[in-house]
């Protein structure tokens, strides 16, 4: 285990150090929100790939298919055609427009009303997100570490607002990377799928289903590869609550307290004001972090699976024909 321990703990680090060389160069409300507009095709799939497959998909679609066995690729599925959907219709219009979020998008249609008032709407979607986010890695640091869930939110979390705080979204744009990373999720549902019916027929008395994924790395994988397969599990499910939690930021700063101050919505040069606009998002990034760990220790449970893996003789051994 202490490999292990190294290898995600690497990784942590890894991603801190990353914020902060993002924070060099997130200069402008453009940089710090958008990625100034400018990443490439191949990093921008990579970010994709990331962001997307986050805790809904990774512990999210194992608990599915350990459920409902391969029909449970179904959400994960759908995430990857409507990706393909968005970048193939839509993302070169939504690129022209110059916005930062949906709000300033409906408001150029429907004026400042609707766009205030999607605000709020996205705000709250954003928010709940990145708390089912942080409840999806609290749970891997539950299981591995056997950590109350609390201490698992607290831990996680505090890294997750870190580095988003500090180098924001230098990693988002929109481009025609959205069609490989679309393809990429409808791979990772099927994968989700048969990881959770495995699960189902080693440990088919888990006290929650939820810990399906977290349970099966534990116990199954050797040293070594486990902890490269829970750091690439965190980095799906972190930079997915890093991502929200940078969006709502933008939709508190950009679509609701900036209507109310009566901001322009149009990016200026980096200047005072611009430096004011990424020192508001840092602080509602902090701010409404802070708020999504404390809804994911009150909506997390303290609850931790008893696994004990069965043999042929048990009743898991029928369950790809009763569960299909």
């Amino acid at each position: 285990m202490t490999v292990d321990y190294l290898v995600m703990a690497g990784y942590l680090l890894g991603i801190v150090g990353v914020g902060w060389w993002g924070k060099k160069r997130a200069a402008s409300k453009s940089d710090f929100l958008v990625a100034g507009r400018r990443l490439g095709p191949l990093m921008y799939t990579g970010t994709m790939a990331a962001v997307v497959p986050g805790g809904a998909s990774t512990i999210g679609g194992v608990r599915l298919g350990y459920t409902y066995g391969v029909s449970g690729a179904a959400m994960v599925c759908s995430i990857g055609l409507g990706l393909l959907a968005l970048s193939v219709f839509f993302s070169a219009r939504i690129a022209r427009l110059r916005v930062y979020t949906v709000a300033e998008m409906l408001s150029l249609r429907y004026g400042d009303a609707a766009g205030t008032v999607s605000g709020i709407v996205m705000r709250v979607y954003t928010l709940m997100l990145v708390v089912t986010s942080t409840i999806a890695y609290a749970s891997v640091f539950d299981v591995l570490f056997d950590v109350p869930r609390w201490v698992a939110v607290v831990i996680g979390g505090t890294i997750v607002v870190g580095y988003s705080a500090l180098g924001g979204m230098w990693s988002i744009t929109l481009t025609e990377g959205g069609t490989v990373a679309g393809v990429y999720c409808l791979v990772y549902a099927l994968a989700g799928a048969f990881i959770g019916m495995a699960t189902k027929v080693l440990y088919p008395n888990l006290a929650s289903a939820d810990e399906a994924f977290a349970t099966i790395v534990k116990h199954a994988l050797p040293t070594g590869i486990k902890g490269l397969v829970l750091a690439a599990a965190l980095s799906a499910m972190m930079s997915t609550a890093s991502g929200a939690l940078i969006a709502s930021a933008t939709v508190a700063t950009n679509d609701i307290w900036a209507r109310l101050r009566h901001r322009g919505r149009h990016e200026a040069p980096a200047g005072p004001e611009d430096q004011d606009d990424v020192g508001s998002n840092r602080l509602a990034i902090a701010i409404l972090g802070v708020a999504s760990m404390v809804i994911a220790c009150l909506l997390g449970t303290s609850s931790r699976p008893s696994p004990s893996p069965t043999t042929c003789s048990s009743a898991a051994c029928s369950y790809p024909s009763s569960a299909a």
